[in-house]
């Protein structure tokens, strides 16, 4: 059973974050308006991936989906580096914060923004090239990790590209808490995704942490490949 206790509270969470730090949700209070440390480490790794898939691909790739874009600033970067793809599509289940990200993306035609839960993704099979998850899957309640990965894999055509806490790190047992202004962290690992991507005819392509070592690393960015 779904605990929608747990959602809501990360909802409110996100929701006063969009009206009180412009969607900066992790901007700490009284500092500069800007993302965490980590976050622009993923997305730098994130950009050098799809350099290599599109490269790969022969540029044959065109559509992409951040699922759990919040106010749509990666969704934005990859528009402009990118023009190989002419759709993007960005989501997310905090209406406040979606209101930011249709502001910032407003002269970009290729970039849709849209209301949806990862549980029920509201998109047809294989909708997209390539589907990317960063800062997601962690709020995830962990007995619906298994629905949020055959929804992410159900409309991905070749790529799936996600980012999560590390369960195979230390910093998240010992050093990190598991809650955050009340909202509980769910932890995973690439072998715990491996069985659920395999069953949703996935393989693992590649995987890297933001350390030289996975088991170093906090964070991972696991690649998945259709098969």
């Amino acid at each position: 059973m779904t605990d929608t206790n747990h959602y809501e509270r990360t909802k409110t969470f996100f929701r006063r974050s969009a009206l009180e730090r412009k969607g900066y949700y992790d901007a700490k209070p009284g500092e500069p308006l800007k993302h965490n440390r980590w976050q622009p480490i993923i997305r730098k790794m994130i950009l050098k991936v799809l350099d290599q898939l599109l490269k790969e691909n022969s540029g044959n790739l065109s559509t992409l989906i951040d699922v759990g874009c919040g106010k749509a600033d990666f969704a934005l970067e990859i528009a402009r580096r990118y023009p190989n793809f002419t759709l993007i599509y960005g989501t997310d289940f905090s209406r406040e914060t979606l209101s930011i990200a249709r502001e910032e993306t407003k002269e970009f035609e290729q970039i849709n923004i849209c209301e949806a839960n990862l549980l029920e993704l509201p998109f047809e099979d294989r909708k997209f090239d390539i589907t990317i998850c960063v800062n997601v899957l962690h709020h995830i309640h962990q007995n619906d990790l298994p629905r949020a990965i055959e929804q992410l894999s159900r409309i991905t055509r070749k790529y799936l590209i996600m980012e999560i806490k590390n369960d195979d790190n230390f910093y998240y047992h010992y050093i990190h808490p598991k809650t955050f202004s009340g909202i509980t962290v769910y932890l995973t690992s690439v072998r715990q995704l491996n069985p659920l991507l395999k069953g949703c005819g996935f393989r693992l392509k590649k995987q890297k942490g933001i350390f030289v070592f996975n088991r170093l690393s906090p964070l991972v960015m696991p690649i998945y490949e259709r098969v």
